[in-house]
């Protein structure tokens, strides 16, 4: 059952094996008001706002050693140093921790790409997917909701 929603939902699949899913929901939190911000700044528009839903959420640092934290407590001016190239951070007094990021991620970061920007690169896919959604159940598509009311 999963694969076949699975790959009834599939827009496109890359190369590095990640699928990009077509939702025809979206549940935001609060934390995605600078990527609306942006859309205005840019003079776009949200694709189907209606369909958007917001619930209140909040920031999770990212977890960094407590013996690290206390060192630029111990040590004020200290740094911290991301390679995100390398995948290694540098402590203050010089040891280094690596880490693991999946390639998508550290591609966008790399980029500059937020989730909208990556997105985007697919669009004429998404474009095609929608095309095809409504064709084959009209009833999904919320454009048709009020007038199916209408007529029922």
């Amino acid at each position: 059952m999963f694969e076949k929603i699975w790959d009834r939902h599939a827009v496109v699949t890359t190369d590095e094996g990640e699928t990009l899913l077509y939702v025809d929901r979206l549940v935001i939190h609060e934390a995605s008001r600078h990527v609306f911000a942006r859309i205005e700044r840019e003079g776009r528009e949200v694709r189907c706002p209606k369909q958007i839903f917001a619930c209140a959420d909040h920031y999770v640092p990212a977890a960094v050693s407590a013996g690290w934290r206390q060192d630029l407590r111990d040590q004020p001016g200290a740094t911290i140093t991301v390679d995100l190239e390398a995948q290694m951070v540098t402590a203050p007094d010089g040891t280094t921790q690596p880490f693991d990021i999946p390639p998508t991620p550290k591609m966008c970061l790399l980029q500059g790409l937020d989730d909208i920007a990556l997105t985007e690169r697919y669009r004429d896919d998404i474009e095609t997917f929608e095309a095809a959604w409504r064709a084959e159940a009209p009833w999904l598509d919320p454009a048709n909701r009020a007038t199916n009311r209408e007529t029922a």
